[in-house]
């Protein structure tokens, strides 16, 4: 009887002890305008994440955002949230993307405000947008150095395609399939990507040409997954150099079924 006695007031102790844990999770939701698609963002443990929805059915399961810089300041983790803003856009805005195309409103667009949690001082914004034919965000810095410009050593957002329930196939030009069977690297593709899943779906992931951008490219992390990390490529006489400000150019990720995925870009 007092064996049983101890161990209840252990569970009673367990149970207050996590009722009283400090919550370290923020999730945001963001709508498109015709509210078919949904972007969701977290900050898990310091870390931020995103995840899509096209009406019932996950498009990208949750992927990690964020880069770092060449001071090694590591937009990935040890991140604080501080606010959100956000505001829909009905008329006169474009999102240029290759051959000179572009994404237009309306959309919907959430600013998520970070900061790092020992560095205080050294700012990170996320800007979301969600479109009824898909999504894009970009990254913005307010941390400076001395002539004011940001670097970027390498990128760390991953684009994993949910594959629980179907299979994504990459649909590659000559180039490509150069790249994936031309050595042992993991698969390798410049973008625009687009891939194509057993249940119907089209996702072309692409960069926007609204800023400067050396270029990027996607590489497979595992073969037996449908995830793809998105990896900046540095030409050589080009230096990945953002004006706090203006930021990267917007990660783009279009969405579509029966392989409709160009009908709402003109």
């Amino acid at each position: 009887m007092i064996k049983k006695s101890v161990l209840f007031f252990l569970l009673i102790i367990l149970l207050l002890i996590s009722c009283n844990q400090i919550k370290t999770s923020t999730e945001l939701a963001l709508p498109s305008p015709d509210a078919q698609n949904h972007l969701y963002f977290n900050l898990n443990n310091g870390e931020p994440w995103y995840l899509f929805y096209r009406k019932s059915e996950i498009i990208v399961d949750w992927s990690l955002l964020g880069v770092v810089l060449d001071d090694q300041t590591n937009f990935t983790e040890d991140l604080s949230y501080i606010k959100s803003e956000s505001r829909s856009v009905t008329t006169g805005d474009t999102l240029i993307l290759k051959d000179e195309s572009f994404m237009v409103s309306p959309y919907n667009e959430m600013i998520v405000f970070l900061n790092k949690v020992e560095n205080p001082e050294h700012h990170f914004k996320i800007i979301f947008r969600a479109y009824n034919n898909g999504f894009a965000f970009g990254y913005d810095f307010e941390k400076k150095d001395n002539d004011g410009m940001i670097n970027i050593a390498s990128e760390e957002t991953e684009f994993n395609l949910y594959d629980k329930s179907t299979k994504w196939e990459a649909k590659t030009d000559g180039q490509n399939d150069a790249e994936l069977h031309g050595s042992p690297k993991p698969e390798q593709f410049t973008i625009p990507l687009e891939l194509v899943s057993q249940s119907g779906f089209s996702v072309t992931i692409i960069a926007s040409k609204d800023n400067s951008f050396p270029g990027m490219t996607l590489v497979k992390q595992n073969p037996l997954k449908s995830g793809y990390k998105c990896q900046i490529s540095f030409l050589p006489e080009v230096q990945n150099v953002i004006r706090p400000g203006i930021g990267t150019s917007y990660r783009v990720i279009l969405v579509a079924q029966d392989n409709s995925i160009n009908q709402d870009i003109k």
